[in-house]
């Protein structure tokens, strides 16, 4: 099993909208990567009060899930409370 960690960055407002749509740029790139490198769930922990993040992610095919259903060798933070899961094609 491949396990990789992307940590959150924070984007100014100004580059998290539809005009310049890093934030979807960075996350494309992550699961191109993810697919190229045959992985195939990728696992995330946010905030609770970072409800645009939540949507954002949900937003694009992730799904929440609860704590105890993350795999085992998840890194934890503890200051996440929400938890969610994509299922990838593999290339």
């Amino acid at each position: 099993m491949v396990v990789i960690e992307i940590s959150a960055k924070l984007l100014q407002k100004a580059f998290r909208g539809k005009d310049i749509g890093l934030s979807n740029k960075l996350l494309q790139t992550a699961m191109t990567y993810c697919s190229a490198a045959q992985i195939s769930t990728v696992y995330l922990g946010t905030m609770q009060q970072f409800k645009a993040a939540q949507s954002f992610y949900i937003k694009h095919g992730f799904q929440q899930i609860l704590e105890h259903q993350l795999p085992s060798d998840f890194m934890l933070n503890s200051l996440d409370s929400v938890f969610l899961k994509k299922h990838i094609a593999v290339a």
